[in-house]
């Protein structure tokens, strides 16, 4: 959460509250101002290892209960697929694989898919050779006023699914 309310992660919600930024690798670091608060932005390194032997992967990253992308939005960096240890996609954001070209530049001059508020991006994935194990590695961007496990502004959810597959994520 970029606030003051707790956040699930890295625990799922509404199970998990933990203090706010628990888990960032950075805080403020994006370049967003801060206007009550003392960060606006907070980055997220994620990575999932899971069984995946399908030649297919459809990956949808989905914000859920956000409020106007002006206030709330998110944003996905460095996005790595490795099969069976070997990196098989790679993006860093011109806009390259996704169906969505939406990219942005953070204050700070980092390129990134987004801004998006309450909505859903796939990654979709094709013809992937032979494998057993998937790991999805990204950088998750928490920009703006996240509320976190709050009643009343939130909770500000993002979600992680494959499609066929896990729930990978479900948290504030």
């Amino acid at each position: 959460g970029v606030n003051y309310q707790p956040q699930a992660y890295p625990g799922a919600y509404p199970d998990a509250a933990n203090p706010p930024y628990t888990g960032a690798s950075t805080i403020g670091a994006l370049g967003y101002l801060p206007l009550e608060e003392p960060a606006q932005d907070a980055v997220y390194r994620l990575r999932f290892t899971f069984t995946h032997n399908s030649p297919v992967l459809q990956v949808t990253f989905a914000g859920i209960g956000l409020q106007q992308i002006e206030d709330e939005s998110w944003g996905l960096d460095n996005v790595i697929v490795s099969l069976d240890g070997d990196v098989t996609y790679a993006d860093t954001f011109d806009g390259t694989g996704w169906p969505t070209t939406r990219t942005d530049v953070t204050p700070s001059g980092r390129h990134f898919l987004g801004q998006f508020g309450a909505e859903t991006v796939t990654l979709p994935l094709n013809n992937l050779p032979p494998h057993t194990e998937l790991t999805l590695t990204f950088d998750f961007y928490a920009i703006e006023t996240w509320d976190g496990n709050d009643d009343y502004w939130g909770p500000d959810i993002f979600d992680l699914r494959v499609a066929g597959g896990p729930t990978l994520l479900h948290t504030t």
